[in-house]
């Protein structure tokens, strides 16, 4: 059984940005409000941005921002420079609108519709999550030719453009969401299991097939019995990682290399 160590793969990708010759890229993040977690994969960002020498340029915003300002920004902003917003926006936003105010040639995150339908004709660079899976499998030399995926949370984020992508590229995949029946007799029968709920411990080893491939894009804070906070991901580690044949751990796992691949489209882009 392999356990995928991401952080070794993000590192990796960030000095190799970093050696790039020539004009230093820049990313600009808007950030609105003060949720806590935003915060912190903010300052992941920011880590990973000074690793790979990029530029980083912080608008912390407050969420009385009206929607028109923040979107007169964002257009202002990605104008010249690539440029991502942290989801999630305070629920008073709406959100599709903002993502589209994004320059098309300057949308790191692929978060625009345009950007997202382009995964299907393969004519724009990838969003991070579908990046990251696809340094996982090369990295691993993983094949999904002939096999069958079942993709866990079809949020914006994560489920959905590895959804598109795995379609273009003529993968077998099998979407479910909280409409969808019967969720853990699919999971049972598929070869790989991608998974971006945000539910801690949502599948376990009895949940899965033997010799599977599971890929964690969940992140939840949890109490331990002693009182402490650990963070998880949607596959309980202890069980799941008996019957798997490769797991990534959470943390250190996807979402490192997410990261780095992100600095990594801001370094194509600029």
């Amino acid at each position: 059984m392999t356990i995928v160590n991401g952080k070794a793969i993000a590192e990796e990708i960030l000095k190799k940005i970093a050696k790039k010759k020539g004009k230093r890229p820049s990313l600009s993040v808007f950030m609105v409000g003060n949720d806590p977690a935003s915060a912190s994969f903010v300052k992941q960002k920011e880590r990973a941005a000074k690793t790979a020498k990029i530029n980083f340029k912080l608008f912390r915003l407050s969420s009385s921002v009206s929607q028109k300002k923040l979107m007169a920004a964002v257009k202002k902003e990605s104008a010249k420079n690539p440029v991502i917003v942290q989801l999630p926006l305070p629920s008073k936003f709406r959100t599709e609108e903002i993502l589209n105010a994004i320059n098309k040639k300057n949308d790191a995150d692929c978060m625009t519709e345009s950007c997202v339908a382009d995964i299907l004709n393969h004519s724009h660079h990838l969003p991070p999550t579908v990046l990251a899976l696809k340094k996982v499998l090369d990295r691993h030399k993983l094949s999904l030719d002939k096999k069958t995926v079942a993709i866990v949370g079809m949020g914006r984020l994560v489920g959905t453009p590895i959804y598109l992508w795995l379609m273009a590229n003529g993968v077998n995949a099998v979407p479910c969401d909280k409409y969808t029946k019967n969720i853990f007799s699919i999971i049972k029968k598929v070869d790989v299991v991608i998974s971006g709920v945000g539910k801690a411990n949502f599948i376990k080893g009895k949940d899965i097939k033997k010799g599977a491939v599971l890929i964690d894009y969940g992140f939840s804070k949890i109490l331990t019995s002693s009182g402490l906070q650990k963070i998880t991901g949607d596959f309980e580690f202890s069980s799941c990682s008996k019957k798997a044949k490769l797991i990534t751990p959470v943390p250190g796992g996807m979402g490192p290399i997410t990261v780095a691949v992100l600095m990594e489209n801001t370094s194509k882009i600029t």
